[in-house]
């Protein structure tokens, strides 16, 4: 599946990041999704070395998230109490059926 550059909407990419394994590799515009923010959030976080996201890889020009890490990242704001992860639980509890 191949995922366009520009912007994709929060249910599909909250669908796409649910049916991905751990290991795979997603784009940053489908973690921003997840995570609430706008790509560009994502892009001054890494610049700035911010720790409060996701683990980034780059590869050549491209950067992806491991879905594992973001999946761990989610869990440890959720165990914080981090309002991000509500949204997500209560987008994807509409969405299981697809």
């Amino acid at each position: 599946m191949t995922i366009p550059k520009s912007r994709i909407d929060a249910e599909s990419a909250l669908r796409i990041f649910q049916a991905a394994p751990d290991d795979a590799l997603v784009k940053q515009e489908i973690v921003a999704a997840v995570l609430s923010v706008s790509p560009a959030t994502l892009e001054k976080a890494r610049c700035v070395g911010d720790t409060g996201f996701p683990v980034h890889i780059k590869i050549g020009a491209r950067v992806r998230y491991r879905v594992g890490t973001v999946r761990k990242h989610l869990a440890g704001l959720d165990e914080r109490g981090g309002g991000c992860v509500m949204v997500v639980q209560s987008i994807s509890n509409t969405t299981k059926s697809w």
